[in-house]
């Protein structure tokens, strides 16, 4: 309809005897209400907006025609922007999604007697066909309101700790300024994401590392793809020459690495062959430890914070009483927020290490007996030989009724002195422990509760109807890692 009517209008739009001003008002009295007609309740797709855009452009340029060059004379079509700029009007597609959040509103003020309202909120029932599911017109007007900056509040879990975890470590690890929840492209986020991203090949490779180690090295297995590894170690060496070129010092784990590096410089010396080469340290050792600490940093800080959120979003009793605690302890110290004072937030520990409990970021660990054991249990006594690999199932101790009654409830007071004393020791590991914990454990709890403090003393947590009941995990993912969306609501709090 839409090209009939350009075509209707375009000897007028092409004559030389109307001015351009008359030829725009001719264009948006006529033409552009036919594009527009019952716009509000259209479902697009990113192709349906680009031919509409081309169809815009098209007829902008008939009207303006062509520009010739000041300097060297030649005529040429003007830029989409100077054609938008011209018409003074905003773009087409910008247009349509502003009458469609006009009419989302008006829907949404209805009463729950009103058709329209009862389908904006309605949920179909069955299952639907199979295939990549269509774009709804719920899912523009979600998408038009995240263009925008607002979407009532509502934030998926996951995403939001991963954008947070992504710029944590990206800083603490490489010393790069890295701002994930406005550039969501970057090259960094990128291989970020592909390196933890679940796939059955990676589970296989896992699987084959853990059970038959030197199968998966014969089969030249690898659980770190080789472009992620050497998209690492590149930003680890420029961060370094950098530092070292321009005589830059920072606090954190970077440059812990390279005065490590400086102490022992004789030592690294290639042309020193006194020194075997497991007592040096090198570039590669720095890249390597760097990405070590990314690894053990990223991905459990993430799924950590996520589900406490969740956790927190769906036990709101327990929610109250944490902001009571953080009220005090922060009013206490004088409105400041350092480690020592998360430190003196007893409960909120004792709800970060309940929510570990539940879903502790990995689900078992695997050790190397070092030397004999004999082990005594009710079944009977069991040697262990030295070197025989062993797999601590950290889900089941942590789900275990004889250690956590009610496994399945969420209850902090577990954690409490009195009932944590009476528990044997290594019944809860959610880091390990002994010299071979989790070199990122103290980074993750830190990060964990300052992130909680600073949200709970602006925010309530709560559900929403798209938050899940239950969680389910990614069954090819090494490090525990939900099926669902978390979505969540956070509510501004009124502070008198």
């Amino acid at each position: 309809m839409a090209n009939a009517c350009y075509y209707s209008d375009e000897n007028l739009l092409s004559s030389s005897l109307l001015s351009k001003n008359l030829k725009v008002r001719i264009y948006k009295t006529v033409t552009l209400p036919v594009v527009l007609y019952g716009c509000e309740t259209r479902t697009l797709t990113l192709r349906e907006e680009q031919r509409i855009r081309v169809f815009e452009n098209k007829v902008l340029r008939k009207i303006f025609g062509a520009k010739r060059d000041e300097v060297t004379g030649e005529w040429r079509k003007l830029h989409n922007t100077k054609l938008h700029a011209l018409c003074s009007s905003p773009d087409i597609i910008r247009n349509i999604k502003s009458r469609r959040l006009r009419w989302a509103g008006h829907v949404a003020r209805m009463g729950e007697s009103r058709n329209a309202y009862r389908v904006l909120v309605g949920r179909l029932e069955g299952k639907r066909p199979l295939g990549r599911p269509r774009r709804r017109w719920e899912d523009n007007i979600k998408m038009d309101l995240r263009a925008v900056g607002y979407d009532g509040g509502l934030r998926e879990a996951t995403e939001l700790a991963k954008n947070l975890s992504e710029d944590s470590v990206a800083t603490c690890a490489y010393g790069m300024r890295h701002n994930s929840f406005q550039n969501s492209r970057s090259e960094f986020r990128v291989y970020c994401r592909n390196f933890f991203q679940p796939t059955i090949r990676k589970g296989i490779a896992q699987s084959f590392l853990f059970i038959a180690p030197r199968l998966s090295n014969f089969f030249g297995l690898r659980i770190i793809p080789s472009k992620v590894a050497d998209f690492f170690r590149q930003k680890t060496k420029e961060s370094m020459a950098y530092r070292q070129q321009n005589n830059i010092r920072r606090n954190d784990y970077l440059q812990y690495l390279l005065q490590v590096k400086k102490s022992i410089a004789a030592e690294n010396d290639l042309n020193n062959t006194a020194t075997p080469w497991y007592k040096k340290f090198t570039d590669e050792d720095v890249a390597a430890h760097a990405l070590t600490f990314f690894t053990e940093g990223y991905e459990t800080c993430a799924v950590s914070l996520s589900m406490l959120l969740y956790y927190l979003a769906c036990n709101r009793d327990v929610q109250i009483k944490l902001i009571q605690e953080v009220d005090f302890i922060i009013k206490k110290h004088n409105y400041r927020l350092n480690l020592d004072v998360i430190e003196d937030m007893q409960y909120l520990d004792m709800v970060v290490k309940e929510s570990l409990r539940m879903n502790a970021p990995v689900p078992f660990i695997t050790r190397l007996c070092t030397k004999r054991f004999e082990l005594h249990t009710n079944g009977g006594d069991l040697t262990i030989q030295k070197g025989t690999p062993m797999v601590i199932p950290v889900l089941a101790l942590h789900n275990d009724p004889k250690f956590f009654p009610h496994p399945k409830t969420f209850d902090p007071e577990r954690f409490n002195k009195s009932s944590a004393a009476q528990r044997p020791r290594c019944t809860y590991l959610p880091f390990g422990a002994g010299p071979r914990t989790c070199l990122g454990s103290r980074y993750a709890l830190a990060l964990i509760k300052c992130c909680m403090v600073l949200v709970l003393l602006q925010y309530y947590i709560k559900k929403c109807r798209y938050t899940p009941r239950t969680t389910t995990a990614v069954p090819t993912s090494f490090i525990y890692t939900p099926k669902e969306k978390l979505w969540i609501e956070f509510v501004k709090r009124d502070k008198k």
